[in-house]
Protein backbone atom coordinates (compact mmCIF):
# COMPACT_ATOMS: atom_id res chain seq x y z
CA UNK A 1 0.00 0.00 0.00
CA UNK A 2 3.02 2.18 0.64
CA UNK A 3 3.76 2.43 -2.97
CA UNK A 4 0.32 3.22 -4.09
CA UNK A 5 0.23 5.95 -1.71
CA UNK A 6 3.92 7.47 -2.26
CA UNK A 7 2.93 7.16 -5.57
CA UNK A 8 0.37 9.81 -5.19
CA UNK A 9 2.55 12.01 -3.64
CA UNK A 10 1.02 10.94 -0.04
CA UNK A 11 3.73 10.56 2.84
CA UNK A 12 2.12 12.57 5.46
CA UNK A 13 -0.34 11.75 7.86
CA UNK A 14 -2.33 14.99 6.64
CA UNK A 15 -1.92 13.73 2.94
CA UNK A 16 -4.03 10.61 4.43
CA UNK A 17 -6.54 12.84 5.82
CA UNK A 18 -7.36 15.04 2.67
CA UNK A 19 -7.34 11.31 0.45
CA UNK A 20 -10.38 11.63 -1.64
CA UNK A 21 -12.46 8.36 -1.36
CA UNK A 22 -11.62 7.23 -5.12
CA UNK A 23 -7.86 7.70 -4.90
CA UNK A 24 -8.83 5.52 -1.31
CA UNK A 25 -10.07 2.94 -3.38
CA UNK A 26 -7.15 2.77 -6.08
CA UNK A 27 -4.33 2.08 -3.23
CA UNK A 28 -6.49 -0.31 -1.51
CA UNK A 29 -7.05 -2.09 -4.79
CA UNK A 30 -3.50 -1.99 -5.42
CA UNK A 31 -2.76 -3.35 -1.87
CA UNK A 32 -4.80 -5.84 -2.34
CA UNK A 33 -3.78 -7.11 -5.90
CA UNK A 34 0.09 -7.42 -4.24
CA UNK A 35 -1.80 -9.40 -1.42
CA UNK A 36 -3.41 -11.60 -3.89
CA UNK A 37 -0.26 -12.37 -5.92
CA UNK A 38 1.89 -12.49 -3.09
CA UNK A 39 -0.47 -15.74 -1.97
CA UNK A 40 -0.26 -17.22 -5.15
CA UNK A 41 3.50 -18.03 -4.65
CA UNK A 42 5.43 -19.90 -2.39
CA UNK A 43 6.78 -17.99 0.86
CA UNK A 44 7.26 -14.58 1.18
CA UNK A 45 7.73 -13.12 -2.45
CA UNK A 46 6.27 -10.17 -2.90
CA UNK A 47 5.32 -8.91 -6.59
CA UNK A 48 6.61 -5.76 -8.04
CA UNK A 49 5.01 -2.65 -8.88
CA UNK A 50 5.58 -3.65 -12.74
CA UNK A 51 3.95 -6.81 -12.11
CA UNK A 52 0.69 -5.75 -9.82
CA UNK A 53 0.54 -2.86 -12.57
CA UNK A 54 0.64 -4.92 -15.33
CA UNK A 55 -2.05 -7.46 -13.28
CA UNK A 56 -4.68 -4.58 -12.86
CA UNK A 57 -3.87 -3.62 -16.81
CA UNK A 58 -5.28 -6.79 -17.93
CA UNK A 59 -8.00 -7.29 -15.15
CA UNK A 60 -9.29 -3.50 -16.51
CA UNK A 61 -9.17 -5.09 -20.37
CA UNK A 62 -10.82 -7.36 -19.75
CA UNK A 63 -13.89 -6.18 -17.76
CA UNK A 64 -13.48 -3.80 -20.70
CA UNK A 65 -14.41 -6.90 -22.58
CA UNK A 66 -11.32 -6.74 -24.76
CA UNK A 67 -10.31 -10.31 -23.97
CA UNK A 68 -7.80 -10.17 -26.76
Amino acid sequence: MTVALVDRGITTPDGLTNLPDDEWRGVLGFAATAAAINCTRSGADPPSRDEVTAFLSETASHQAGDHG
